[in-house]
């Protein structure tokens, strides 16, 4: 038997409810939040998990986590680049080949693409969002490619300038390219469940998304 509790805040005004197990963290959350925890426990039986035998965690740090910050110098990225790989992570998104001047923080991307060779037990990759972006991650030596389509048209239009559609119809050449030059492509489904603009998304879209990565990827 699982017993699982949620925890509902039940602070006025607070109206989503979070759901936690009975735990110190989430008690210390009620309590910086001035709220009383409400317990509901209802059992699950006959539950079986199979878990994989191995996993695979890809660090998307260095790409991630720098692109909407101020720029820091490559020194300072490599330096952290060196960190994670010495962590023992094996698959690290080194940066992402898009417009320089629409994210100013990734645009020694070359840079970073040509140093991260110094850990070549490290599988290196780059997200794109564009054929030319394919093209610079691919001459940079990069041939694990993340091709990023969002399934929300307004988020699509705000992050690459086009619908997503537009986007699906790169697609086959993206891939192209990447597969010619020996490289793989993995289709990124952005703004899968909700978005920043238009809300939630209908399940619908990424499944279509999905469709085609599925067949070109």
């Amino acid at each position: 038997e699982i017993g699982e509790r949620r925890t509902a805040c039940a602070r006025q005004g607070y109206g989503v409810p979070l759901w936690a197990w009975r735990t110190p963290w989430s008690r210390a959350w009620c309590s910086m939040n001035d709220c009383t925890p409400i317990q509901y426990t209802h059992i699950i039986t006959d539950v079986t998990f199979s878990f994989p035998p191995s996993i695979s965690i890809r660090e998307v740090g260095p790409r991630d986590g720098l692109q909407i910050e101020a720029p820091i110098s490559t020194e300072a990225k490599l330096e952290m680049v060196a960190a994670l790989a010495a962590t023992g992570v094996r698959r690290i998104e080194a940066t992402s080949f898009v417009s320089q001047r629409a994210v100013p923080a990734l645009a020694d991307a070359e840079a970073i693409a040509g140093a991260v060779t110094a850990w070549p037990d490290v599988r290196w990759s780059a997200l794109v969002a564009s054929i030319n972006g394919a093209r610079r991650a691919i001459d940079s030596g990069i041939l694990e490619v993340e091709y990023v389509i969002s399934a929300s048209d307004e988020h699509s239009k705000a992050n690459v300038g086009r619908s997503t559609e537009e986007s699906i119809a790169l697609f086959d050449e993206n891939t192209s390219q990447v597969h010619s030059a020996g490289g793989t492509v993995e289709v990124i489904i952005g703004t899968a469940w909700d978005c920043p603009f238009g809300g939630p998304v209908d399940p619908k879209r990424p499944i279509w998304v999905a469709s085609h990565g599925r067949r070109g990827s």
